[in-house]
C-alpha cells in the first residue's frame, strides 16, 4: 500500500468515526434524552458538506442513514426533517 492510500484510509476512518458519533448524538436527541447537538451538526457540515446546500444535504442524509437502526420510524422522520432544515439554513454557513 502506498502512502497516499494509507492517508486516505486514515482520513476516511476519522470521517466515519465523527459521523458515527454525531449519529449517536442525534439519535439520543430524537429519543428526548439530550439537547439537539446544533454546534456539532454545524461543525460536521462545515467540514464535510462541500460548501453548498446540495453537499450539506448529501452529508445529512448519510448521517440519517446511520441513525436508522437506532431509532423508531417517528424519530427517524424527526431526525430527517431537523437535519434537512439545519442543512438548508445558509446563515449558519
Amino acid at each position: 500500500m502506498n502512502q497516499k492510500n494509507h492517508e486516505n484510509e486514515k482520513q476516511y476512518e476519522i470521517y466515519w468515526n465523527e459521523k458515527r458519533t454525531l449519529a449517536l448524538q442525534i439519535a439520543n436527541w430524537a429519543k428526548n434524552s439530550t439537547d439537539y447537538p446544533a454546534e456539532a451538526v454545524t461543525r460536521f457540515l462545515r467540514q464535510y458538506g462541500g460548501g453548498d446546500i446540495f453537499g450539506r444535504i448529501i452529508v445529512v442524509q448519510s448521517v440519517v442513514i446511520d441513525t436508522i437502526a437506532l431509532v423508531n420510524s417517528s424519530q427517524l422522520t424527526l431526525i430527517d426533517n431537523r437535519l434537512l432544515a439545519h442543512a438548508a439554513n445558509d446563515q449558519l454557513f
